[in-house]
């Protein structure tokens, strides 16, 4: 038989103030790290989309410029 009581390894009033605040605190974390995830992928997509050339659609003026250079 071990020198610690049951009672003292897992109380059994199920008041467990450190895991709760851990756990929300990885919370917040993981939504601010998707929150600033998702602004860079935007900031990415405006720099990628002004720094590619146009496109021209089939139909269009352009397209036949386009296609013979």
């Amino acid at each position: 038989m071990s020198r610690w009581p049951l009672s003292a390894i897992s109380p059994a009033s199920a008041d467990f103030d450190i895991e709760k605040l851990a756990i929300s605190q990885l919370a917040i974390l993981n939504l601010c790290a998707m929150i600033r995830g998702i602004f860079r992928l935007k900031a990415m997509q405006a720099e990628h989309n002004a720094q590619r050339p146009p496109r021209y659609g089939r139909h269009e003026a352009g397209a036949t410029a386009a296609a013979t250079a």
